[in-house]
């Protein structure tokens, strides 16, 4: 569902048990100011930089006009001051190079002129990369269970090539490209990375998963897996978090296959049923008759009836029962509705392993429970932290912490920050004084004039 069909498909209803959820009187809308009534900044880029970028990739692959630059504005704080009219957190231009020279050739210019790539900490002068171009995809090679694909190619497009022969991912979301989910992913089996240093290419897995966070991905090659056949869309629905989270962990160690399985935990599970349709008559009557559970969270996936036989009885023996599949839709057309009512939405993961998953729970939802309040725009208020659990593996899984609060109309970009900065900081529990120390030495090899913005 895009933001028009969310918008569409809430009820006053959905809205008033919005607001309530957030403890405010009402949402007003807060409609963003057009494009065409906003005034152009002078571009921070100076213009030999930008004859340069244009000598490299050629004028039709540099785009500088304002909706172009818009639609690559993914932070949330810059989303929030571009409805207000201010640019300072949109990219000077959008670069779209065609192959791996002209991506790390880029980057090098990039370095050598000070220019950001990605959303920099401040206003400073910044281009976003548009790698729709490297697209490719190679293989599969079957015998060894991988395929490289180009970081530009979305993911629901590379699962539907793997589809036709029989195979999928590992993992992956598929409203990301390869570029963007393979920074953290999961069954990264090797990467060819573009930084300001030159091209680096790494086939050792641990190494490619490290690497892949310090650099432009123009390739990468995953791990892939036979698809069963008649896979079926399934749900449970289990007392908390903590029993579909252990749900997951054996079905991973005992090889069973989850096609694009989903943990919502129960604040999750609750708001998504917002969006759901209202059940008719027959089926309110069938419910209590199949078991269906009413609360607690949520585990989706798709079975074939091997697995599915196999991972019925764990799912029992933690107490879940079958659910109703839920329509869930992606965070960029929700939030873009949320945006337009006053509220506001932001997430972030981490990938960790098993044995620290719940801790980084609990620490992420107290923080986020928290800051949200300190940074209500009314006494009262208060905001939803959601999480969400993917790509499990028999290591771990990946933990998405979304939090939705109404916006301190005013302050939104300071109280925006506020809250993300809490996130972060109780994810960052996840790694240890060793790892940064590794990463940090990296990131100086790899880019030592520290234009890659950190994503």
């Amino acid at each position: 569902m895009n933001a028009t069909q969310i918008r569409k498909a809430l009820p006053d209803l959905a809205w008033q048990r919005l607001e309530a959820g957030l403890g405010m009187p009402a949402l007003l809308v807060t409609p963003a100011r057009a494009l065409d009534d906003i005034v152009p900044v002078p571009s921070r880029l100076p213009p030999t930089v930008l004859e340069k970028m244009t000598g490299l990739l050629g004028a039709d692959q540099v785009r500088t006009g304002l909706a172009a630059r818009v639609g690559f504005t993914r932070d949330l704080v810059a989303q929030l001051r571009l409805r207000q009219g201010d640019l300072g957190g949109v990219p000077d231009a959008v670069l779209r190079p065609r192959k791996e020279t002209e991506l790390w050739t880029l980057l090098r210019l990039c370095a050598e002129t000070g220019t950001t790539v990605g959303a920099p900490p401040s206003d400073g002068a910044h281009v976003a990369l548009d790698l729709s171009a490297l697209d490719g995809m190679e293989g599969p090679d079957t015998l060894s269970g991988h395929v490289s694909a180009g970081g530009g190619l979305p993911i629901n497009e590379l699962q539907a090539q793997l589809a036709e022969r029989g195979l999928m991912l590992e993992g992956g979301d598929p409203d990301l490209t390869v570029a963007d989910w393979a920074r953290n992913a999961a069954g990264l089996h090797g990467v060819r990375l573009a930084t300001p240093q030159g091209l680096v290419i790494e086939d050792d897995p641990a190494l490619a998963s490290v690497l892949a966070r310090f650099g432009v991905i123009a390739s990468a090659t995953l791990a892939v897996r036979r698809r069963p056949a008649g896979l079926e869309p399934r749900a449970w629905r289990f007392a908390d978090f903590a029993a579909g989270l252990a749900a997951l962990r054996e079905a991973a160690r005992e090889s069973i296959i989850l096609a694009y399985p989903s943990l919502t935990d129960e604040q999750q599970t609750r708001f998504f049923q917002i969006f759901q349709p209202e059940p008719g008559w027959f089926a309110m009557l069938l419910a209590p008759l199949r078991k269906e559970a009413a609360g607690g969270a949520t585990l989706a996936a798709h079975l074939g009836r091997a697995d599915l036989a196999r991972f019925k009885p764990i799912a029992a023996r933690l107490g879940a029962r079958p659910a109703p599949v839920q329509s869930n839709m992606g965070a960029g057309p929700l939030r873009a509705a949320l945006l337009e009512r006053g509220a506001a939405l932001d997430q972030i993961s981490v990938r960790a392993p098993w044995a620290k998953l719940p801790a980084l729970y609990a620490a992420a939802r107290a923080a986020l429970d928290v800051a949200m309040i300190e940074q209500a725009p009314r006494e009262g208020a208060r905001g939803m932290a959601l999480a969400g659990l993917t790509e499990p593996d028999a290591d771990g899984a990946r933990l998405t912490m979304t939090w939705i609060f109404a916006r301190k109309l005013g302050d939104e970009a300071a109280q925006a920050t506020a809250i993300r900065s809490c996130a972060a900081a109780a994810l960052a529990q996840e790694r240890d004084g060793l790892a940064e120390a590794v990463h940090s030495v990296i990131r100086s090899t790899l880019d030592p004039a520290k234009i890659l913005a950190p994503g």
